[in-house]
């Protein structure tokens, strides 16, 4: 569910535009988010420094202490895809608002109609920046892993052994299925590939690539099958085409 966060040191305009927002949820009753409020732009300031982000702010420019351009830098900064809406009684910072790529810029009052065509876009670009996860069920529960976040996945003795980017790895309760079956979703993604039986590796950590092997960003060296090379450097050799185009 995608986060919107907004930030206006006007009591009134902060909850006339979660008013709208609650508006645009009743029309579109498919469309599910959270809405957090904030008048003190120096405690948003603290809460994306300390790592809680947003999927959607909508940002007053001109607010004493942090304006909206300093909360939008701090953001770009961190290398959040975070979507920004700017709101504002003046065009005057429009520049300013385009160099931390801000999706619109709404001067006030706002009409609703506009306001809420701008949510629209906002959830939509959300939406394509949320990066999918992988679940792997284990004897602890159920497991999340963002795709940048996995080196590669093993299947050893009917379980999953998945490698995580951070030196983790987490192996799975007894798969019912085939390891094809357990994985199809990672297949299904343009970065992974399937380079032997019991390996899906994540194209973007490969570090090396040899016809009958690849060793991966973690110096692990992978076997990859005969059968399976000719695809495998097809895939491979369009990642990186693909990624340094």
């Amino acid at each position: 569910m995608p986060f919107i966060t907004i930030c206006d040191d006007s009591l009134q305009d902060l909850m006339y535009m979660e008013k709208m927002l609650y508006h645009y949820r009743e029309r579109n009753p498919d469309s599910l988010f959270a809405v957090n409020k904030y008048s003190d732009p120096g405690k948003l300031y603290a809460r994306i420094e300390e790592g809680e982000y947003a999927d959607i702010y909508i940002l007053d420019i001109l607010m004493p202490d942090k304006s909206g351009i300093e909360l939008g830098n701090l953001i770009r900064a961190q290398k959040r895809k975070s979507i920004i809406m700017y709101t504002t009684t003046s065009v005057d910072y429009a520049l300013e608002a385009y160099q931390v790529l801000a999706c619109r810029y709404l001067v006030k009052p706002l009409e609703e109609a506009v306001f809420q065509e701008a949510v629209q876009y906002a959830l939509m670009q959300a939406e394509l920046n949320r990066e999918p996860v992988f679940r792997i069920k284990t004897a602890e529960g159920v497991l999340t892993f963002a795709y940048s976040g996995i080196l590669y996945v093993e299947c050893r003795q009917r379980s999953l052994y998945l490698y995580a980017k951070d030196g983790t790895c987490i192996h799975s309760i007894v798969l019912r299925g085939t390891f094809e079956k357990a994985v199809e979703e990672l297949l299904d993604s343009w970065t992974f590939v399937q380079i032997h039986k019991s390996y899906v590796v994540n194209m973007e950590y490969i570090s090396r690539y040899k016809q009958d092997s690849v060793t991966m960003e973690n110096g692990q060296i992978l076997p990859v099958s005969r059968n399976k090379a000719p695809w495998v450097k097809r895939k491979y050799l369009g990642f990186m085409t693909d990624k340094y185009r």
